[in-house]
């Protein structure tokens, strides 16, 4: 049986109410993009809801983790420059569960791919701070971190070397996509920052003595090489137990 991968799913919880939405009630939802690239790289990609009761269950369930993009706000007290009070008001069911996951599945060193907001998270729970920007250059900046017309710019991201993410890649210097309105701006003692922007934004960050725990800035799933390094070396790592 393939390694299993659990996926934490997105929410809707205030879908429109014109039809315009799967449904007028709250929703999960997540693109198709994240589980065809763990199913490319040779996983079991398994859709995860927010059950806090369930927690034990997933972690005994799933062989590897993956935390996908999304754009909710983080508790106050990760932030370094917060967002507006009215940003940190949205509703979230999903931060909380998230969080708890997160923290689980490092202590138990299980292998685990954070994906942009995945990436705050991982920072997050480890004692890192995030700095909320609501647009898509960073000041001093002339990279773009997103386009205004489809979401999603390009740039290079310089790997470090020696790094895990340089290995899997098998490079020091790399194109990536970009569409993030937040970004980590320091880490805490467990991590290290193994990828950076031209800008300085903090592109990828790893743990050491873990058999899996990276979290990249970017969207491996809408890159189009398949299997894609990243999904692959998940799976691969999430396959010896």
């Amino acid at each position: 049986m393939p390694p299993i991968i659990g996926i934490i799913l997105d929410e809707v919880l205030d879908p429109p109410q014109d039809g315009s939405a799967f449904s007028r009630r709250p929703f999960y939802a997540l693109r198709m993009g994240y589980f065809d690239a763990i199913a490319a790289a040779g996983g079991l990609p398994i859709a995860i809801p927010y059950k806090a009761e369930a927690l034990d269950d997933y972690m005994k369930l799933c062989d590897g983790w993956l935390i996908p993009g999304g754009d909710y706000r983080f508790r106050a007290d990760w932030y370094a420059q917060a967002p507006p009070a009215e940003k940190m008001a949205a509703p979230t069911l999903r931060r909380d569960f998230e969080i708890a996951a997160a923290s689980r599945i490092l202590s138990a060193d299980k292998p685990i791919l954070g994906i942009c907001n995945g990436m705050q998270v991982l920072a997050g729970v480890s004692g890192g701070k995030i700095a909320y920007h609501g647009h898509i250059t960073r000041p001093g900046g002339a990279i773009m971190h997103g386009d205004p017309a489809t979401g999603l710019a390009h740039h290079a991201v310089d790997l470090a070397a020696a790094s895990r993410v340089a290995a899997i890649h098998n490079s020091s210097r790399i194109q990536t996509n970009s569409a993030h309105k937040e970004d980590v701006v320091s880490i805490g003692p467990d991590a290290s920052i193994t990828a950076r922007a031209e800008d300085g934004v903090i592109e990828a960050i790893e743990f050491a003595g873990k058999r899996f725990a990276i979290g990249v800035q970017w969207h491996p799933e809408l890159e189009t090489e398949t299997p894609h390094p990243l999904f692959k070396a998940l799976v691969d790592a999430a396959r010896t137990k």
